[in-house]
This record gives C-alpha cells, structure tokens and sequence, in this order.
C-alpha cells in the first residue's frame, strides 16, 4: 500500500510538470514544419531529462540471504540527465539516478544512487516519435538514507520512445535492465553480511520522463 501511494503521487507529479512545461513550450508551436518538425532540428543541441522511474529487482539474492531481511527490493526513483544531441541522432549523456527501495525494515530508508555516462542514439529524428537506443556505465551506490554501504560499477542499457510534444520539449518513456556488481557490506541493525561482492545482480527499470531541448 506504500508503494501504490507513492506510485500515485509520481505519477500526479509528472502530470504536473507535463502540464507546466507544455504551457511553457506551447508558443513554439507555430515554429512546427508541416507534416512534424524534428526536435533534432539543429547541430548540434543541449538538452536535459527528467524522469520518474520504478525499479524491480531479479537477480538479488546476494542481498536477501535466507532468514534476514531483504534489503534490495522494488522501488521509486527520480532521476536527471544532461545531453549533448546532433542531428544524426547521437547522443552524449551525464545522468544520475536515485531510488527509494523497499528494504523489509532492515534500513530506515534504503537509497541507490547511480551517476553516469551514456550513449543514445535515436532512428527516426526526423519524425515525431523516435525510438531510441541507450547504453550507460558509471557507479552504483546503495545504503541507509544517503549513507553509502557499498558500492560498484553498473551497466545499463534503454529501450525506449521519445514523442516530440514541440521544437524544444518532448514526452519520453522507456524500458531497461541494469547489471551491477556491488562490494560485500554488513546491515548494523541486524548484523547480517551481505556478499553480493562475487555475483552480477540485476534489476528491471520503468521510466518516464520529459526532454528539453535548448539552441
């Protein structure tokens, strides 16, 4: 039931800021083509995300031993990114990630953080909706309420969609895995070690977000 008020207010909030930046983009609409004007309109451009996202953990054992608490599963998160975008449909990206996990008591608030580099490339520029490709690295922090417990490098790789709503700003969704290795670590509360140190954990990712594009 936590989980499902959150959700609610996620998505209220995106809504919100979909309504706000529509408002504020709507006058660039008469700068449109006939037949729909690309937002990779000119090379190249600085653009940024913001997205709210759930994960759902598959590969988490490491994190759940048998007769301890979980400390790693489904969550919220928020996350934002800066780009630099060119006609071609390549993309260059800094992003950073932060969840709010379901942890079975075990942390007060379990937080995973994530900062980033990625590559994006989108088929289709020329149209409204594109789909796009992307690929990240970076590093994968997870502990209690913004205290860091462990850490490692992670993976990640989208599948997703970007509606161009005018020139400058567009509705994003997407659908991905991340793959992280992180180092073992011991819970204070219940003094369980955790090994995830020697095994690959994965979690599954749903996102959506808005994309502005500026000259």
């Amino acid at each position: 039931m936590r989980w499902v008020l959150l959700w609610d207010k996620a998505v209220v909030f995106c809504l919100f800021l979909s309504i706000c930046f529509f408002a504020a983009g709507a006058d660039a609409q008469q700068n449109k083509k006939s037949g729909g004007t690309a937002v990779l309109d000119q090379i190249p451009r600085l653009g940024g995300e913001l997205h709210l996202s759930s994960v759902f953990p598959f590969l988490n054992g490491d994190f759940c031993p048998a007769g301890a608490g979980c400390v790693l599963d489904q969550g919220l998160g928020i996350g934002v990114s800066v780009e630099r975008r060119w006609l071609s449909g390549l993309s260059f990206a800094l992003g950073y990630d932060l969840w709010l996990l379901d942890t079975d008591s075990v942390y007060e608030q379990g937080v995973m953080q994530f900062f980033y580099g990625a590559a994006r490339f989108y088929f289709l520029p020329t149209h409204e909706l594109h789909p796009y490709l992307s690929a990240g690295f970076g590093a994968q922090m997870f502990g209690d309420t913004f205290k860091v417990a462990t850490v490692g490098p992670a993976a990640q790789i989208l599948l997703g969609s970007e509606w161009e709503m005018n020139s400058s700003l567009g509705f994003t969704a997407a659908l991905g895995a991340r793959l992280f290795r992180l180092a073992s670590f011991t819970t204070a509360s219940d003094g369980v070690e955790r090994e995830p140190g020697g095994s690959i954990s994965a979690m599954l990712t749903l996102q959506i977000g808005l994309s502005v594009l500026v000259l």
